[in-house]
């Protein structure tokens, strides 16, 4: 039977300039040929709607609006959140705190300044170094506790530090944060 084979080439062309705009077809219920739901979708129609029942071409038309704000307010909050997570990084390098993010114990993250603090060159060389191992012994009980008290519901903690090498001194102030989706600690350190 004729499967409106005109439609079934413009469909697609539609389809390609305008993904996102939901297409309906109606039809007459005398009509001589009519789709079956599968073929609609498969051809890339929303719905098949009945000329004659208008209530019904009101629900699925207000359905559809509907859909496409909800898509539209979902791309602007991705392009809102892309453009805040550039200027979180931007603000972070250039930040005059050393800033660094744990997780699980091991570094994920930090900026140059906390780099230079503790005496890396490159990012990849602190990535994965235990925040204890950067830490003089004296100071990893200290430590301990402070976590202890982070997982018991603490927001933030501050503690003092000496670096293993024992050339500085000073304190960090640990608090619950997320990078790059994962939850994490953020070491902000600074030295006395």
């Amino acid at each position: 039977t004729d499967k409106l084979s005109g439609l079934d080439n413009f469909l697609p062309r539609i389809k390609e300039h305008a993904p996102h705009v939901p297409l309906l077809l109606l039809t007459n219920s005398d009509a001589d040929v009519v789709w079956s739901p599968s073929d609609a979708l498969r051809a890339g129609l929303t719905e098949i709607v009945p000329v004659d029942q208008r209530d019904y071409i009101a629900l699925v038309v207000q359905r559809e609006l509907q859909h496409v704000c909800r898509r539209q307010y979902t791309s602007q909050l991705r392009h809102a959140l892309t453009e805040a997570e550039q200027r979180c990084q931007l603000l972070l390098q250039e930040s005059h705190v050393a800033i660094a993010y744990v997780h699980e114990g091991m570094h994920i993250h930090a900026n140059e300044r906390y780099l230079d603090l503790f005496g890396y060159t490159e990012l990849d060389d602190l990535c994965g170094a235990s925040l204890v191992d950067l830490l003089s012994t004296e100071c990893a009980d200290g430590l301990k506790h402070a976590l202890k008290e982070l997982r018991n519901g603490a927001d933030d903690i501050s503690i003092k530090f000496t670096s293993a090498d024992e050339e500085r001194t000073g304190s960090m102030i640990l608090t619950h944060s997320q990078y790059d989706g994962e939850d994490c600690l953020q070491v902000a350190a600074s030295t006395a």
